[in-house]
């Protein structure tokens, strides 16, 4: 009887295949192979998940740091700053304790806050209601929109003219030295259409010598009026505003002169001195209680 032929074994192992393999009618080769096992899947998507937040939370860093990213969102803040609210409201929005704080005669408290592009000032009341918010631009980029009456009065933008347009100041004051240039006009009572919120614009470098006062100061020079005088430039005069309205070169300077200050003030309340102290006296130390005026 024949003898069976016998067939080398074959297996598999811990899917690696080990058996003979003959090549044509040459010898027998033992063959062990191993399957390559792929990356795996998941790792690759988490690494290029990985990879991808990385460069996104890069590229947001780069983006939220840059000073126009930073400029902007300043802007957007002051539009939260509404006078007629609680005075705690305005300093939680700023984020931080004012950098000069006043007790006024009037028993009034003027803050100040020193910001990057711009000083804010908020005059609380005894109730702590913020009787006036004022802006005071130190970069005549920082072009912050706040809306008043229904429309937009840009910073560094809009004229003084067509600021409060169709209305006409009913005061102002100037002061213009060696060292700092303003001017600001007063348009009070406001309509409703308002808020009966009343409102102050002008120019004023006394915080900021990027803030150009030339032109408004040679104006107010060769206008033929006087300027008031008040110890810390902060007192409007109707007469004044009257003068200079009456003047059509002053007029004209009113044409291309943009506003770079604004105050206004909570509903109804009157515009008085304690809104209206220049930046620098402020942050000079010249204002201390029972001497403010």
């Amino acid at each position: 009887m024949p003898s069976e032929e016998r067939r080398p074994a074959v297996s598999v192992h811990g899917g690696q295949f080990h058996g003979p393999l003959h090549l044509g009618d040459g010898p027998q080769i033992n063959v062990h192979h191993t399957p390559r096992r792929p990356l795996t899947t998941t790792v690759v998507v988490v690494a290029v998940l990985a990879v991808t937040a990385g460069l996104f939370w890069f590229g947001r860093q780069l983006y939220t740091s840059s000073p126009g990213y930073r400029m902007a969102a300043e802007e957007r803040l002051l539009t939260e700053l509404v006078p007629g609210r609680g005075y705690y409201r305005i300093q939680q929005a700023l984020g931080t304790e004012p950098d000069h704080s006043v007790a006024l005669p009037s028993g009034n408290r003027l803050h100040q806050y020193e910001r990057e592009w711009e000083t804010v000032q908020v005059v609380e009341g005894a109730s702590g209601t913020a009787l006036s918010v004022g802006v005071y631009t130190k970069d005549p980029e920082f072009r912050p929109a706040l809306v008043l009456g229904g429309r937009d009065l840009r910073l560094n933008a809009t004229t003084v003219a067509e600021a409060v347009s169709p209305f006409l100041p009913a005061a102002a004051l100037g002061y213009c030295g060696a060292h700092k240039g303003g001017y600001l006009e007063g348009y009070y009572p406001m309509p409703n259409a308002y808020g009966t919120r009343n409102v102050v614009v002008g120019v004023s470098n006394a915080q900021s010598a990027a803030i150009d006062t030339s032109r408004v100061c040679a104006a107010l020079a060769a206008a033929p009026c006087a300027i008031p005088e008040s110890k810390y430039d902060n007192v409007l005069s109707a007469a004044y505003a009257g003068c200079l309205l009456r003047s059509r070169d002053f007029r004209t300077a009113r044409e291309g002169i943009t506003v770079t200050a604004l105050v206004h003030t909570a509903p109804g309340a009157a515009v008085v001195p304690d809104m209206l102290h220049p930046p620098d006296v402020v942050a000079g130390g010249a204002l201390s209680s029972g001497t403010a005026g």
